[in-house]
């Protein structure tokens, strides 16, 4: 039992049941060990929250990294981006616990958590931006980088929101239609 074990049973755990939902014993429980021998590991349940929280930030980011990778259009990227979000909500344990918490905070923990979304947000807009402004040097955009990275970002978020609420089928049409008018709008014919 490693802290990065306890990390990743919490972050399952409190993804599917909430945090006020999620005690420490069973944190604990998931990973063999008491409930006491936590703190060895972590300060209080909050603390162990917070770091799951921005290690899900962190994830995230690092999956549109991936595959907003300089070999390939930045606009293929994306769109491979959107379309692989509800397979990690499905498949992944950080995704579904990071739209929980943004989304449903813990009361105690929300300060903690816009704070840490705006950055989040702040963060993917900046990284698609600098993505598309390497790309503008070869093919024109059909509007300004900051604005069509803020208008993903917005896409991205309908997106999130329909995950959690609906699930990975409404989802996915949605991706599919946001898509289609955001490449057209990125076109520099529709400018």
């Amino acid at each position: 039992m490693s802290a990065r074990d306890i990390r990743l049973a919490a972050v399952r755990l409190f993804g599917e049941h909430g945090y006020a939902a999620t005690p420490l014993s069973a944190i604990a429980a998931a990973v063999g060990i008491k409930a006491p021998s936590l703190y060895a590991h972590f300060r209080s349940k909050e603390d162990l929250f917070r770091t799951v929280f921005d290690e899900a930030v962190d994830v995230e980011l690092q999956e549109l990294m991936a595959a907003v990778t300089p070999e390939a259009s930045v606009a293929d990227g994306l769109q491979r981006y959107l379309e692989e979000t509800a397979g990690r909500f499905e498949r992944t344990v950080h995704l579904p616990f990071l739209l929980r918490s943004i989304y449903l905070p813990p009361a105690s923990l929300a300060a903690h958590i816009r704070e840490r979304d705006k950055v989040f947000s702040a963060e993917l807009v900046r990284r698609v931006e600098q993505a598309l402004l390497r790309q503008t040097a070869s093919a024109p955009l059909g509007m300004p980088p900051a604005e069509a990275a803020l208008a993903f970002t917005g896409m991205l978020r309908g997106i999130h929101a329909e995950l959690l609420y609906a699930g990975p089928g409404p989802a996915q049409r949605l991706t599919q239609a946001l898509w289609r008018a955001y490449a057209r709008a990125l076109r520099p014919d529709r400018a």
